[in-house]
């Protein structure tokens, strides 16, 4: 994509267009097929792509025919004592780059999407970008990047551009909440071993997914079965070769295996693993958008007193005459499992989230990544944003995610005023004293002058307050797994 504040400057999707400047400087956010298109055109006479060392092992171990091929872009290595084209940099440290005739500063910052992602700093010191590329932004992956040294500045009102992933407009309800990845992987594990219905020991489990990203569900999976994950000798030469600079993919190689008869566990392609495809392996599909109420439906455990009718097939496996859906026997033979698990999982952001993320920085434009732009986050209308910034931090996660969709009435303004106040009374924060009301019915609704008056001053108060709310230390360096070399 194009940036428009750096011409020449181009973050993924690398294909020539006749409109564009002259490439300069390239930057590359992960290693997702659909952000490495135009790569395999470039030649040593184009400029260095820039990634993480994590991306840059797993991009030159990409291979044709999904694998099975000759590697993809083994042109992007250094030959011959020419000029690599891809080119790793450390991850959090500023690097001085030329973009045109302009010295840049560069600083990649991890992100959660898939092993090595990173989204990028570009700042010459009078404007400043911050390119997300894909980003799920659970609240505690906010909050580490709020506490980020290189992030500061703008937490605190320097100017800066967001471009923000935006693929949640693809789905049929763009406003929907995602639960945390953690909440639908302690699902999938409690549907697969629940106390008291469990599954044959001979069971084998699938992950059903094309691309990196899903690592978090398949080393629960790992560690509550004590089994090996089974990685075809594909994708496992991918983790290895970023397993010494992404502790994310050392982790993944610590717990699995290129044999497919030593784990009950399986991430490996379609025709690779007689065990992925057999007839006694349950698939697991994460979904984004899926109700509740459907991943129950489908999840659903049957009494097999209820449903004479079907076929055994190995003792384990029953197909239902009817509606052709498979079962399992659990291990007490009176209950039927599902064959198919489906089980709530998102590598990209959702609006709230996106919303949570942008209240981090007071004087920001946003651009989106895919789509149309996005309303909710358009300055104009984030007086309430502004508003519990800085006090979202000190707020419980469940209370800041029931204030945190936009609203545009002054009467929301006014809730969310009352939820501040609220919340301020019980932190040690001081706030500025509110103004009166009554619990259950107002004499009057705030005006709109009131309204930006009262938030300014609650904004300049807790501003005043910074020592305190950076009693949340974070130590963004030794993250959880996301953390990078």
């Amino acid at each position: 994509m194009q940036i428009d504040e750096f011409p020449g400057l181009q973050v993924d999707d690398f294909r020539i267009r006749e409109t564009q400047p002259q490439l300069s400087l390239c930057l590359l956010t992960h290693m997702h097929s659909d952000h490495l298109s135009g790569l395999e055109r470039l030649s040593y006479h184009s400029p260095p792509v820039y990634c993480s060392a994590a991306t840059r092992a797993m991009v030159l171990n990409l291979r044709h025919n999904n694998g099975d091929g000759p590697l993809k872009y083994h042109h992007l290595r250094k030959e011959g004592g020419g000029i690599e084209i891809l080119q790793a940099l450390d991850v959090g440290i500023p690097h001085q780059l030329t973009c045109q005739s302009r010295t840049v500063q560069v600083t990649l910052i991890p992100t959660v999407h898939c092993p090595g992602a990173t989204m990028f700093l570009v700042d010459d010191g009078n404007t400043a970008i911050l390119f997300t590329g894909d980003i799920r932004c659970e609240a505690w992956h906010v909050n580490a990047l709020s506490h980020h040294p290189a992030l500061l500045p703008f937490t605190l009102g320097q100017a800066i551009s967001l471009y923000v992933d935006n693929t949640f407009e693809q789905h049929d309800n763009p406003d929907q909440h995602y639960d945390e990845n953690s909440v639908g992987v302690a699902e999938l594990l409690a549907t697969i071993d629940s106390d008291n219905t469990k599954y044959p020991d001979n069971i084998h489990f699938a992950l059903v997914a094309s691309s990196t990203g899903y690592e978090e569900a398949l080393i629960a999976l790992a560690l509550r079965f004590q089994t090996k994950i089974h990685l075809d000798s594909y994708y496992y030469h991918c983790y290895m070769a970023a397993a010494d600079t992404c502790p994310l993919a050392r982790q993944i190689i610590g717990l699995s295996t290129i044999n497919p008869a030593s784990a009950r566990v399986h991430w490996c392609r379609k025709g690779h693993c007689e065990n992925r495809d057999g007839p006694l392996t349950i698939y697991l599909s994460p979904r984004v958008t899926m109700s509740q109420s459907d991943i129950d439906e489908r999840n659903r455990k049957l009494d097999i007193r209820d449903f004479p009718g079907g076929t055994y097939n190995e003792q384990t496996l029953f197909v239902h005459t009817e509606s052709a859906i498979r079962y399992v026997l659990s291990q007490d033979g009176h209950t039927l499992l599902p064959g198919h698990i489906y089980f709530k999982f998102s590598r990209h952001a959702s609006l709230p989230e996106l919303v949570h993320f942008k209240a981090m920085f007071p004087a920001c434009t946003v651009k989106s990544l895919a789509g149309e732009p996005i309303p909710q986050l358009d300055p104009d209308a984030v007086v309430q944003l502004k508003i519990y910034r800085k006090k979202a931090w000190s707020t419980p996660v469940t209370a800041v995610k029931r204030k945190m969709s936009v609203h545009s009435s002054t009467e929301s303004n006014g809730d969310i005023l009352d939820f501040l106040h609220q919340q301020a009374q019980e932190s040690s924060l001081s706030t500025p004293p509110a103004s009166p009301r009554k619990d259950s019915v107002r004499t009057a609704e705030p005006s709109i002058e009131s309204t930006s008056n009262e938030s300014k001053v609650l904004e300049e108060t807790l501003r005043n307050n910074l020592d305190e709310w950076f009693n949340l230390k974070f130590d963004w360096k030794n993250s959880p797994i996301y953390g990078y070399k």
